[in-house]
């Protein structure tokens, strides 16, 4: 399944299709923000999360840390 992330002057807007469904979620962010998108694999995603304490999101990829020195960088699929 593949998820889609973006930022815009609205916030951070996460959205996919996967075989029990749909999700589409969004959360305010304070501050100002790059407009930015992401599209990945949500597997791969799910899998970096649980060692992820944060993310940041750039022009074409998702970069995840963590401690003590966990680093994951996806590469938006084209």
């Amino acid at each position: 399944a593949v998820v889609h992330l973006s930022v815009d002057k609205e916030g951070l807007t996460v959205t996919g299709s996967y075989a029990l469904g749909g999700l589409k979620e969004s959360l305010e962010l304070e501050g100002k923000h790059a407009a930015v998108k992401f599209r990945g694999e949500a597997g791969q995603i799910r899998r970096a999360l649980t060692h992820a304490d944060s993310f940041s999101l750039t022009a074409g990829s998702m970069i995840l840390r963590g401690e003590p020195n966990f680093l994951y960088i996806a590469a938006t699929v084209s």
